[in-house]
């Protein structure tokens, strides 16, 4: 009878372990699922060519790319490594992983009033702080950027300037990058 107790009882906790990494496996992907779905929308046109003003952001050719990181030998570029203002990664990445890395605009876009090549004034206030990647978009264009100085509804492109001048069918978003 205490045997059947003991091998009752290990099993019970076997399961609840299985049962435990099941939930978290089912977490996980409940996570990234969302992002692996958007990775690549850049506007109401996503086939649109995406012209990076970005030094910081790195190439945003691919909605979505996966990397190998290993000590001495990596293949992730050098800015998703390095800490600092733009950078999804930060220096959080373990070594002996994968990462995957997603690119999207923010569904929750603001209407463009006018842009420039080096500023953009929307009809609203912004709702972004300095130093957040931004993509601002018409069904033609498409252009990243990081937001410089901010002062009232106009935001500054400190870094760079944009490839076009947008009009009031434009949307600002901010740039999901993880």
């Amino acid at each position: 009878v205490l045997q059947i107790f003991t091998a009752s009882k290990q099993s019970n906790r076997v399961q609840n372990s299985l049962g435990q990494l099941q939930d978290s496996a089912r977490f996980a992907l409940d996570i990234i699922s969302h992002d692996i779905r958007m990775s690549g929308q850049v506007g109401c046109d996503s086939t649109a060519d995406v012209t990076n003003n970005s030094t910081v952001l790195g190439a945003f050719n691919k909605g979505i790319t996966g990397y190998e990181h290993r000590d001495g030998q990596d293949d992730l570029p050098a800015e998703l490594l390095a800490s600092g203002t733009g950078n999804p990664a930060g220096n959080h990445v373990e070594d002996g992983t994968d990462v995957i890395v997603t690119r999207y605009a923010s569904p929750d876009s603001i209407q463009v009033a006018s842009a420039t090549t080096t500023t953009v004034t929307l009809n609203s206030a912004p709702g972004v702080t300095q130093f957040t990647p931004l993509i601002v978009s018409d069904c033609q264009n498409s252009d990243v950027s990081i937001a410089g100085a901010i002062a009232g509804n106009t935001i500054d492109i400190g870094e760079s300037t944009f490839s076009t001048t947008y009009e009031t069918d434009a949307e600002l978003s901010e740039l999901i990058y993880r």
